[in-house]
């Protein structure tokens, strides 16, 4: 389990800004166990709710799951980071996963958390002070969205792909 208090040890979303190029962008989507990537994912692509679809193979690997052919600046991958707003365990596997990010060589270009599952408000149990004061402290954009409905499905994606262009 992540340190509750946890900050990483540097700005995670470096710029790297290189010359005008024609590169494929890799959108990694991380989390936990049953926190909605596939979800969202499906959610985004295809406009439809996977919700009898079974467990997807994977759990906690990471794994490339969106290409999109764009002229970009930077470098070559974001990550979305997705917790489950009712599991506070999701949440400090999501931070676990933004510390083994600061970790790896070549750091994403965008990081974005997204707490999934924001139709279950009513189940929270994640709180939101904690979240805005883990992301202020690492600057990292923090959304909340519902794969389950689309609320804000479109936005996590249009606004990575924005500020990987940027």
């Amino acid at each position: 389990m992540a340190d509750k208090s946890a900050k990483v040890p540097y700005p995670l979303c470096k710029s790297r800004i290189t010359a005008k190029a024609s590169r494929t962008l890799k959108i990694v989507v991380l989390g936990g166990d049953n926190v909605g990537k596939s979800n969202l994912v499906e959610r985004y692509v295809n406009d439809e709710d996977m919700n009898l679809v079974p467990n997807t193979i994977g759990g906690n690997n990471s794994y490339v799951l969106i290409k999109k052919r764009r002229s970009l600046k930077g470098g070559e991958y974001v990550a979305i980071v997705v917790y489950d707003i009712t599991n506070i365990e999701s949440f400090y596997d999501a931070v676990n996963w933004i510390m083994t990010l600061a970790q790896v060589k070549s750091l994403p270009t965008v990081i974005k958390l997204v707490g999934n599952k924001a139709d279950l408000e009513s189940r929270r149990a994640v709180d939101l002070e904690k979240v805005y004061k883990f992301c202020k402290e690492n600057n990292i954009d923090m959304l909340e969205a519902s794969a389950r409905t689309g609320s804000n499905v479109e936005n996590i994606f249009s606004t990575t792909i924005d500020e990987f262009l940027m």
